[in-house]
């Protein structure tokens, strides 16, 4: 590698060292290559940056410059400088398909919802049959939804715990049909009244639509209350059974009225909503990036975005 770079420094000025620096620069290359691999393996993170910027010196923006740099950030695990490593090697390489799926699952992390939607999509038309690309395009889906929310109801996803109403509100932006659904009298919850208008609309919705329950003989919502992952977890599968073509997994639900936490846990399980009865918190307070979770594993199930 220093005899390569030797005859390169010389290049200008004598046409013999261009000759042999050509000779030897895919050698040093894939030398250099070896020795930034070794390095990233063994983390020693300082020593490969700086193979990395010898590279980049001698082959800018060449693919193995750009890989090589790639995998340098991305041992370094900060996702926002991988985006753009890999972001501009898989645009160098569109044939990479490890590249280019890496490309769209940090846009979805850490970058442009969109940019990712659009990328999943080219790689879906590629290969139709693949179920985890599938799953990611509706992760994305959903995502792109969110930003196109408000900005205080977005703001909810971020919060540590939220009450039912902020759920509710969560709810009625989310789901399909509550929002544009005809206004209709129902259940009447009297502590909902000092609520700001468009919550109250928000909850009266949510709660006539038959997801959320306000008490028949006190007739209250408890809109300041935290909403617990039993709460949640009922509205969600009542969400699910109220859709237009309920999925079979809750069809042990829509034969009782009362359903018990048991049976809750088991259905969200078999729903896809947790991964096993195991995960359920009934009584825990839920957040917001659990709420947004949640209702994203809800529609998915839906088979909507």
């Amino acid at each position: 590698m220093d005899a390569f770079e030797d005859y390169r420094s010389l290049a200008d000025a004598l046409p013999v060292a261009a000759e042999r620096a050509s000779e030897l620069e895919d050698r040093a290359i894939r030398m250099i290559v070896e020795d930034i691999d070794t390095a990233v393996e063994g983390r020693r993170l300082a020593e490969a940056r700086g193979l990395v910027e010898r590279l980049s010196r001698w082959a800018p923006g060449s693919e193995p410059a750009l890989r090589a740099n790639w995998k340098l950030v991305a041992a370094a695990g900060a996702p926002g400088d991988e985006l753009v490593a890999v972001r501009e090697l898989a645009r160098s390489t569109p044939k990479d398909l490890v590249a280019f799926e890496r490309w769209a699952a940090l846009e979805l992390e850490v970058g442009d919802a969109q940019a990712s939607l659009r990328l999943y999509e080219r790689l879906i038309a590629a290969d139709p049959g693949n179920e985890s690309r599938v799953a990611q395009l509706v992760r994305a889906q959903y995502r792109w939804r969110l930003m196109l929310l408000p900005d205080e109801v977005v703001a909810l996803t971020r919060l540590p715990v939220l009450k039912r109403t902020e759920f509710a509100t969560l709810l009625y932006w989310l789901v399909p049909g509550v929002r544009t659904a005809p206004s209709a009298t129902g259940r009447i919850a009297t502590d909902i009244l000092d609520l700001p208008l468009e919550r109250r609309r928000e909850v009266a919705r949510v709660v006539n639509r038959g997801f959320m329950d306000v008490d028949s003989v006190m007739h209250r919502f408890e809109p300041h209350r935290d909403v617990t992952h039993r709460g949640a977890l009922r509205a969600l599968l009542r969400v699910l059974l109220l859709s237009a073509q309920p999925p079979a997994c809750v069809a042990e639900m829509a034969a009782t009225l009362a359903p018990s936490t048991e049976l809750l846990c088991r259905t969200a399980a078999s729903c896809g909503l947790i991964s096993e009865p195991a995960e359920c918190l009934p009584l825990a307070s839920l957040s917001g990036e659990e709420a947004q979770e949640l209702l994203h594993r809800t529609l998915a199930r839906m088979g909507g975005n």
